[in-house]
């Protein structure tokens, strides 16, 4: 299913102009499509099936539901993303083959899911806090231990020495080489990991674009495009709508990441371990109530790295795509719409993602998926510090590095997995199969 292009908008369908300059249609049998300022049909929806097409006429978004289950199907410039969520509560999440997360309800413990992630063979157990933001479900990530809070006032606190620390040979250096560039010194913790989150999440995004790339030359070699991805044509760069509250300078997509942006993942390590360390002084506390607002929408979270291919939705129903390592922010007010949409601008691009300077939209559950990535590596960066701080490693040494265990935390991994993985790519398949046929009988007035 790599080749699902765009339609035509029906004759006998009623147009409704938008402010836009595109216009709204619907058919006799109750489908919606909706065209640009150039008349280009950007959407489709009927009552089973949205469709969204990206400015070359093709399908990169594709939704599907049917008894229970509802498949989503996003194409970028890794492969698919395909998300099924099923009835009873069990989600399956691949990203191209072989790669994502089987999510569970934890029997006995209302509110938290476990989630199997499995990538090369190799599968890591994490918890979250199910909440509810206006109807629209998010999740929290649970970490599985929390060290002694005097090693998070530590991780904040200035050192007496610099120390010079070095990242050796990477890879992924002729792709975003120009676009990571650590500090030369590092005078406290916090800095050594804003470069240790920009350097795992480009390495992520390299193993991404190398596991997609494979893929597809072995599908291309049995005939089969259905996990291709799409190599983006960016946006426009439409200015700076963020009302002054972002960094004036930022990269364009060709250089580093701007040190004004690398500022702010800074705040936003500083910020996350404050939370942290504030958490530790009870770590088997009862997770909290439904909060007010999610976390992503406090005023101290405001930027946002990218943890997976992400679609953006900009400008008319128009698309593009983020990737790791890309940074997004948010303006301190923004809040979201009735749909669960808040507003960002798209502030570190790497070549071939929405330009700097786009202003989009993004679900908050979204949001905070990229805020528990980030947490996540955040403790993986932790967890590096603690174990190569003193007797003779690069950093000070490092205080209470005890971890102690979350017991809401621990969950055994999903043992099928794998398995639930794989068959996750014949879901995509036939969503895509389905909305395919869905339009077009839409469009022949069946």
């Amino acid at each position: 299913m790599g080749n699902m292009h765009q339609p035509n908008v029906p004759r006998n369908a009623t147009r409704t102009p938008m402010r836009s300059g595109g216009a709204s249609y619907r058919t006799a049998g109750g489908a919606t499509y909706r065209t640009n300022a150039h008349g280009q049909v950007t959407h489709f929806q009927d009552a089973n099936h949205t469709v969204r097409y990206d400015a070359h006429g093709r399908a990169s978004f594709v939704q599907t539901r049917r008894g229970g289950v509802t498949t989503t199907v996003m194409r970028g410039r890794t492969g698919r993303t395909i998300d099924t969520r099923y009835g009873n509560g069990m989600r399956v999440v691949s990203y191209g083959h072989g790669r994502g997360f089987v999510e569970r309800p934890i029997a006995g413990r209302a509110g938290y899911v476990q989630r199997t992630y499995a990538y090369g063979g190799v599968t890591h157990v994490y918890v979250y806090h199910t909440y509810s933001y206006y109807g629209h479900p998010y999740y929290v990530y649970t970490p599985a231990f929390y060290y002694h809070p005097v090693f998070y006032a530590w991780a904040v606190a200035p050192w007496r020495v610099p120390v010079v620390y070095s990242w050796g040979v990477y890879p992924w250096g002729p792709y975003y080489g120009a676009y990571f560039a650590p500090y030369p010194n590092y005078y406290a913790a916090d800095l050594w990991l804003t470069d240790y989150l920009l350097y795992t999440s480009l390495q992520n995004a390299y193993a991404a674009q190398q596991a997609a790339a494979q893929a597809q030359a072995n599908a291309a070699a049995a005939g089969d495009t259905g996990d291709q991805g799409y190599e983006e044509e960016p946006p426009p760069d439409n200015g700076d709508q963020s009302g002054g509250q972002q960094p004036t300078s930022m990269t364009n997509g060709q250089g580093q990441l701007d040190p004004a942006v690398k500022a702010l993942i800074d705040q936003q390590v500083k910020a996350d371990l404050q939370e942290m360390q504030t958490a530790s002084n009870n770590p088997n506390a009862a997770a909290p109530a439904q909060p007010a607002s999610p976390e992503v929408l406090q005023p101290d979270h405001t930027a946002f790295q990218v943890s997976t291919d992400t679609q953006l939705q900009y400008g008319d129903d128009e698309t593009c795509n983020v990737t790791a390592g890309d940074v997004l922010f948010r303006n301190p007010n923004a809040q979201p719409d009735s749909n669960g949409q808040v507003s960002v601008t798209v502030v570190g691009s790497k070549p071939g993602s929405c330009p700097v300077n786009t202003q989009a939209k993004v679900e908050v559950a979204t949001l905070q998926e990229m805020d528990n990535q980030f947490e996540q590596q955040l403790q993986g960066g932790m967890q590096q510090l603690a174990s190569k701080s003193g007797s003779g490693g690069p950093f000070p040494q490092a205080p209470g590095t005890a971890q102690e265990q979350v017991a809401s935390a621990q969950a055994p991994a999903d043992l099928n997995a794998q398995t639930l993985l794989n068959q996750n790519q014949q879901n995509g398949n036939e969503a895509e199969s389905d909305a395919e046929t869905a339009v077009s009988a839409s469009g022949s007035g069946t």
